[in-house]
């Protein structure tokens, strides 16, 4: 945890050591944690991707407490309750309502993991291995190792890294589009790339959403890109030190 007002860092969890599968709950600081890829927050707790562990983990944040919440550890595509379900090197975590969104990266796929019904179904994606650059209906639609997600009402919004585009299913509609970037990478440009005029994504590892603007984190480009979802206009977003 930083504290943005006194620039003080505190270690809420983890020990530095690599941790194994453990089934119960335990002190922050005593456990050993295994590559967690992102976190998020609610109703006093942080749900943390434990990739390395093919879990979600949940830290309660009046105890310091922290452990497994959904996954059994075993790494695969399979839905249904939360103790028995697998995950694929979970990456990105958003919550709306009730309902916690991963993106799976493993099995190039997008979860949810219903909070209420402790229920676990997967969006789009097949499973370990099945993945490419598919727009349309969900029970076709194909991804390449998603690792950031991000959720408003209907609409969720990805980070579809291998495929160097940001893509959204519209829940309601039951369809998933692609936003920025195109299948083709050969029409992608390299930062320094003097035969391009137009930058695009390379490897994009998270996306968030603020009003109307996506914030992707833009990884191989080195670069913070803004993309504008009134306009359809992609930027990159000044850093100044």
């Amino acid at each position: 945890m930083i504290n943005l007002r006194h620039k003080v860092v505190r270690t809420l969890a983890g020990n530095g050591r690599q941790g194994l599968w453990i089934s119960t709950f335990q002190q922050g600081k005593d456990a050993q944690l295994n590559s967690p890829w992102d976190v998020t927050h609610d109703n006093g707790f942080l749900f943390i991707a434990m990739a390395g562990l093919h879990q979600i983990w949940a830290y309660e944040i009046s105890s310091g407490r922290i452990g497994p919440l959904a996954g059994s550890g075993y790494e695969g595509i399979v839905d249904g309750a939360i103790e028995q379900a697998q995950f694929a090197q979970p990456s990105g975590l958003s919550i709306c309502g009730d309902s916690l969104y991963v993106a799976d990266s493993e099995v190039s796929a997008v979860r949810r993991v219903d909070l209420r019904q402790r229920t676990v179904e997967t969006i789009a994606g097949a499973g370990l291995f099945v993945f490419g650059h598919n727009d349309g209906p969900l029970g076709s639609a194909l991804m390449q190792h998603p690792l950031g997600v991000t959720c408003r009402g209907e609409m969720i919004y990805i980070a579809d890294t291998y495929n160097h585009a940001v893509r959204r299913i519209d829940k309601e509609q039951k369809v998933i589009t692609t936003i920025v970037g195109k299948a083709d990478s050969k029409t992608m440009c390299n930062f320094d790339d003097p035969t391009c005029d137009s930058l695009g994504l390379y490897e994009p590892s998270d996306v968030k959403l603020r009003g109307a603007t996506l914030f992707i984190s833009d990884t191989n480009n080195h670069l913070i890109r803004t993309f504008d979802l009134k306009s359809g206009i992609l930027r990159t977003l000044p850093v100044s030190e």
